[in-house]
């Protein structure tokens, strides 16, 4: 009778980029009120107050964003 158990491999986490609103603008193209407005209207991701005075955009949120956007764009270009 065999009993040997296997362990279950651990779960490996990615580590989260963040990006600044100057770093975010300079990728993207934009203009600072551009990303403004984009939090405020377009369902942008919003940033992380990570300290008094630091504020940080999640890369991996910003990159699905815009994927989606990409993904609405292309279905309406074939419409």
């Amino acid at each position: 009778m065999d009993t040997t158990v296997e362990a279950a491999a651990p779960e490996i986490y990615a580590p989260i980029k963040w990006e600044s609103a100057k770093d975010l603008t300079q990728r993207l193209s934009i203009a600072p009120s551009t990303l403004h407005y984009l939090i405020h209207a377009e369902g942008f991701p919003k940033p992380a107050q990570l300290g008094q005075r630091i504020v940080r955009y999640n890369s991996a949120q910003v990159d699905a964003w815009v994927a989606a956007r990409s993904k609405e764009a292309a279905s309406d270009a074939v419409r």
